[in-house]
């Protein structure tokens, strides 16, 4: 729970009390490596706060059938299904551990009635939705680059990131096939090598 607390800390002081209903209302949950946190078509009412472990997102395009990652996302960050947590309807994403982690949870009511009741919440709330309103525009604004240029991006923005994520969910969410990952990365690697030789 310190983890929640000094991630939130960084955004606004919080009060003694707002740290205290914290304590008293986040949950602590573990899910097993490729173990879904949250499965479509249920409404997600859910947050989740990562403590340890490693997240994706998968959407469902429903013309052609085939899923494919949205976002991944690992230690420090808060996660949930968006459109269907602001919404209360069913959702399209469903949310897939990578690695064996260690989440914090709350649910809808849950945060209404500590937005509700501590003002400093609230201001935290508007952040974060700015913070991650911003990362998801700039991610689906490279997503549109040259597959190259995307990783290249995806590698200097997020390197932990990048050496963590499978090949499988890595190539999902940039929206390219397994073998052109590998085609990437090759070259990034023989670049390497020649530049070494030199």
């Amino acid at each position: 729970m310190k983890e929640v607390i000094a991630f939130l800390s960084t955004i606004a002081p919080l009060t003694d009390g707002l740290q205290l209903a914290l304590y008293n209302t986040v949950t602590q949950v573990g899910f097993r490596r490729l173990g879904f946190v949250h499965r479509r078509p249920a409404p997600c009412t859910n947050l989740w706060f990562i403590e340890k472990g490693l997240l994706c997102c998968y959407d469902l395009d429903q013309d052609s059938g085939r899923q494919y990652c949205t976002w991944a996302m690992e230690e420090g960050n808060i996660v949930t299904c968006v459109n269907s947590f602001d919404t209360g309807l069913t959702s399209a994403e469903s949310i897939q551990a990578v690695e064996d982690s260690v989440v914090w949870t709350i649910d809808r009511p849950q945060l209404e009635r500590l937005t509700a009741g501590y003002p400093e919440f609230l201001h935290i709330r508007l952040r974060l939705t700015e913070r991650y309103h911003v990362q998801s525009r700039t991610m689906d604004a490279w997503r549109k680059r040259p597959p190259e240029q995307f990783y290249d991006w995806l590698r200097t923005a997020y390197p932990s990131l990048v050496s963590r994520l499978p090949v499988k969910h890595m190539a999902s969410l940039m929206g390219i096939r397994e073998s052109t990952l590998y085609g990437i990365r090759r070259s990034i690697y023989e670049n390497g090598r020649n530049k070494r030789k030199k």
